[in-house]
């Protein structure tokens, strides 16, 4: 596949390159963020590369600190989403660690109304939390200081 024959080329590497040299630049970050997608949905395999190149950790930088830009967000907690589709037993403790679920519950409380925010942070919030009751709980906390109510079952 296209994506198999990025993911050997070194693309991963690139994106996450990019975006920390560039961390102020909006625009490269979005586009980042949808490459990040792009090519974690797209198979095992470059999701893997995304992965050991951290482009979770990368993203969740990006969703920490963008917070007012919506199609930033929302192509943030995309990408995100599709990393953690990957087999690697690593990647949710490393979103976790990184900080996924306060940038996660601060990209909904800057976007209340955006629905496709809220729907990439909904699949987000129940892959991270999938098993974690602590964690969940933690979730559903911040979200309702935010005045955001949120039925993370699956």
């Amino acid at each position: 596949s296209a994506a198999a024959v990025l993911s050997e080329a070194g693309c991963g590497r690139a994106v996450v390159s990019a975006m920390g040299l560039f961390p102020g630049d909006a625009l490269l970050q979005q586009v980042a963020c949808q490459a990040v997608e792009l090519l974690g949905f797209e198979g095992a395999m470059p999701r893997a590369g995304l992965v050991a190149d951290g482009a979770g950790e990368a993203v969740v930088k990006v969703l920490k600190e963008h917070r007012g830009k919506g199609h930033l967000q929302q192509a943030a907690l995309a990408a995100l989403q599709a990393l953690l589709m990957s087999e690697e037993a690593d990647v949710r403790p490393r979103l976790i660690s990184a900080g996924a679920v306060a940038g996660v519950t601060g990209a909904l409380a800057d976007h209340k109304g955006d629905q496709h925010v809220y729907y990439w942070a909904r699949l987000l919030l129940q892959s991270l939390c999938a098993g974690d009751s602590n964690l969940k709980a933690e979730a559903l906390r911040k979200l309702h200081w935010q005045g955001i109510e949120m039925d993370l079952a699956a």
